[in-house]
């Protein structure tokens, strides 16, 4: 049986050489359901980096954290994630 939710039913594009399943960016990353899926990530040995315009973000166990708003270009650009 197959689910609602299969790729072929939703039509998705292949995911191409450039993306990379075992590095992930968890955007809201400093509190919340943010910072749990963060660990949950971690726990899974992905390589997580998290973005979150809160400074709390610093102190996350991600590989690597950055303040900045994703909404602006200039601060996803500075933040080279990866």
């Amino acid at each position: 049986m197959t689910t609602a939710y299969s790729p072929e039913k939703m039509n998705l594009p292949p995911l191409g050489p450039f993306i990379d399943p075992q590095k992930v960016v968890v955007i809201g990353a400093a509190t919340g359901m943010g910072s749990a899926t963060v660990r949950k990530l971690l726990e899974s040995g992905r390589r997580v980096a998290g973005v979150d315009i809160n400074k709390v973000v610093l102190d996350s166990p991600a590989e690597f954290n950055t303040v900045g708003d994703v909404t602006d270009a200039v601060d996803i650009k500075r933040a080279r994630l990866f």
